[in-house]
């Protein structure tokens, strides 16, 4: 295969870029690679200015992340203006839009360190009942359009009428309080 951008090499570098939140695989040599900054060689300057950083633990729970910002290109919050590569450096976030900004590559983030992406806390005692029948209907809903989306209509009925009896438990018990 021949490299996509130069067409001349044979293509050794193979990368996914996102170009309006859409992947696109690229197939390009290694000096094209180099060029575009896809593909980063360190110089002997910058192999004697390597120091242990308190950073580097928490930076090395990016795991894959760490090299895909050269993928994805210089993402930067339209709200803010902070780059993907600061809130590599910091670990902070410039403000709530941030969050929308940097989805694709938080996403495996916060599932790696938080083991889910829906914050599931406690609630207050007296809403608990409640609560939990409203999180089991969000739930049954999910699985619901999971069963449509397989079209396995059969457990999709199933899943509804159960749905509509929760609703109707849900809402019996809206009027008691």
């Amino acid at each position: 295969m021949k490299c996509e951008n130069c067409g001349k090499n044979p293509a050794s570098v193979h990368y996914t870029a996102y170009e309006n939140n859409q992947p696109k695989e690229m197939h390009v040599c290694h000096e094209c690679a180099v060029d575009k900054g896809i593909v980063v060689v360190p110089s002997q300057t910058d192999k004697e200015k390597e120091k242990f950083s308190i950073q580097d633990p928490i930076i090395s729970m990016f795991g894959d992340l760490a090299g895909q910002e050269n993928k994805v290109g210089r993402i930067q919050c339209a709200s803010c203006g902070i780059l993907y590569s600061t809130f590599r450096e910091t670990g902070r976030l410039g403000c709530a839009q941030c969050y929308q900004s940097f989805q694709v590559q938080l996403q495996p983030l916060l599932r790696r360190i938080h083991g889910n992406l829906t914050h599931a806390g406690k609630a207050p005692s007296h809403e608990g009942d409640h609560l939990e029948r409203r999180n089991r209907l969000r739930k049954m809903q999910e699985e619901l359009d999971s069963a449509i989306h397989r079209e396995n209509f059969e457990r999709a009925a199933e899943i509804r009428d159960r749905i509509r009896q929760l609703r109707e438990e849900l809402e019996a018990g809206e009027g008691e309080r």
